[in-house]
């Protein structure tokens, strides 16, 4: 990459690697030997947001020109690009069937794409401030939002309703994630930077937790300061 890397996501069989970076470009990498496989080049602004499809045959790339991009794995092929965002796209998803897309916004929503036409299928308003990082429950029917109002956000992917709003003592929360953790519960980790110390060099970042076995409790990322910030939606 000739820019900052801004984001980085392992391919569902944990072979590849794929990162986004202030380059405009995506790439993608093979994880045992470190070599590059292919760039990436489309976009017209830096890449904020990478994800693999869930069978890892596809790519999603949000960006600072307020597009995401849908690319063949295989090939790197452009399939379609996605506008509708009035600011720059800060995070992607893909749904657990794949067959939907979500995306978050510094234009304050996050919205929801039908992946095999390109369509838009709704947006989702209310944040008052940019929306950082986007997640789908497990079964895809919920979708989360955390952004720099300080708020978590739970909403309804089929109605677009609103369904919980979690006030997080005006901090900016930067990754979420949703996981299941016992039946019937979803557990939302989240991200927030954190100053320590005095000196140099004082940002720590809590780190979001990607999955979750329900026992023994083993988080797959340990925290620097040792004190994560789990979320529990009520049922």
């Amino acid at each position: 990459h000739q820019g900052a890397v801004t984001s980085v996501a392992f391919s569902p069989d944990g072979r590849l690697l794929l990162s986004g970076s202030d380059d405009h470009t995506l790439r993608l990498w093979d994880a045992e030997t470190g070599q590059e496989i292919r760039s990436l080049a489309g976009h017209q602004g830096g890449v904020s947001s990478v994800a693999f499809s869930p069978d890892g045959r596809r790519l999603l790339s949000g960006s600072d020109d307020q597009t995401l991009r849908l690319w063949d794995a295989e090939s790197g092929q452009e399939i379609r690009s996605f506008a509708g965002h009035q600011g720059p796209v800060t995070s992607v998803a893909f749904s657990p069937d794949g067959r939907r897309l979500l995306s978050g916004s510094r234009d304050q929503t996050l919205r929801l794409w039908d992946a095999e036409t390109g369509q838009e299928i709704r947006s989702f308003a209310g944040h008052q401030g940019p929306v950082a990082s986007v997640a789908f429950s497990p079964d895809g029917r919920r979708l989360l939002s955390g952004s720099h109002d300080g708020t978590l956000r739970l909403w309804d992917a089929e109605s677009g309703q609103q369904l919980r709003c979690c006030w997080a003592n005006g901090e900016r929360w930067f990754s979420l994630d949703m996981t299941p953790f016992q039946p019937g519960a979803n557990l939302a980790t989240l991200a927030q930077p954190i100053l320590r110390g005095r000196g140099p060099l004082p940002l720590a970042f809590v780190e979001a937790i990607e999955q979750i076995p329900p026992a023994p409790w083993i988080p797959r990322h340990w925290l620097a300061d040792d004190l994560p910030e789990l979320w529990f939606p009520a049922a």
